[in-house]
């Protein structure tokens, strides 16, 4: 019974999914991102910076929790991400058909959510039951390596998971060639209205959340680690026309 109701709870929860699904407690940073997180799918933030310093469990809520829990809520809607190296991204779609497929709980939660073999399930992309609409041919996820091609892929959500890492902020032909695939590349490939998440640690000043910051209205998460403790500071810009701010909190006009 108790399973029941935490699968139930689950389904319209990201913090309840990440519970019950991922099995881990939900520490405050943790709680902001997800908070955050559910707006997006929401539709009421369609432009996410979350800035991280690296080892606060990024990862894991962003390209594998909020993935498989989006997707279970919008089965025809297709995601891409993009995050350090093409070969980590594999390992991510790795992880996520592995529990779209075989995870007891994720099935409990989602149990209408498939895996559709027939039209692929691979390294390449993930493609999950879905009702069929003319025209649609792009898989239900995808990950590539940040500055890597997106040919022919539209996405209803992008998500880009430290797309500059230390060496690419060091190289400045390299940054400024992900500074360009940043501007050409990702944001043709969102259909209208689609939304797109950016998370990761700032490498350089004027790298991806900087170039993407100068192309839209973002709501911005930054947070820094304090001393040698386990707390950290968090700082949220919510810009004018976003109706949302944190909970708990007072938005100041």
């Amino acid at each position: 019974m108790r399973h029941a109701i935490a699968a139930e709870r689950a389904q319209g929860s990201l913090a309840s999914f990440y519970r019950y699904a991922f099995r881990r407690p939900i520490a405050p940073h943790i709680g902001l991102v997800i908070e955050c997180l559910e707006a997006v799918e929401s539709g009421t933030i369609n432009r996410l910076v979350i800035v991280e310093p690296p080892g606060h469990a990024k990862s894991t809520v962003v390209s594998l929790a909020f993935t498989t829990w989006y997707l279970g809520r919008h089965p025809s809607h297709t995601l891409i991400g993009a995050t350090t190296t093409a070969k980590l991204g594999e390992l991510f779609t790795d992880s996520i058909a592995e529990m779209i497929e075989r995870d007891d709980r994720y099935r409990a939660v989602f149990p209408k959510v498939r895996p559709d073999k027939k039209r692929g399930w691979s390294q390449e992309g993930l493609f999950v039951t879905r009702p069929w609409e003319p025209g649609q041919k792009d898989a239900s996820l995808a990950f590539v390596g940040a500055g890597g091609p997106m040919i022919g892929r539209r996405a209803d959500g992008l998500l880009l998971d430290d797309a500059v890492d230390e060496p690419t902020a060091r190289s400045s032909v390299r940054l400024a060639a992900r500074r360009e695939w940043v501007q050409q590349t990702v944001r043709s490939r969102l259909k209208p209205n689609g939304w797109l998440v950016c998370a990761g640690t700032i490498w350089a000043e004027d790298d991806v959340i900087g170039t993407l910051s100068a192309m839209g209205t973002f709501v911005r998460v930054t947070m820094k680690a304090i001393a040698e403790s386990r707390m950290v500071y968090a700082s949220v810009e919510v810009p004018d026309g976003v109706a949302w701010a944190p909970r708990g909190a007072e938005r100041v006009e």
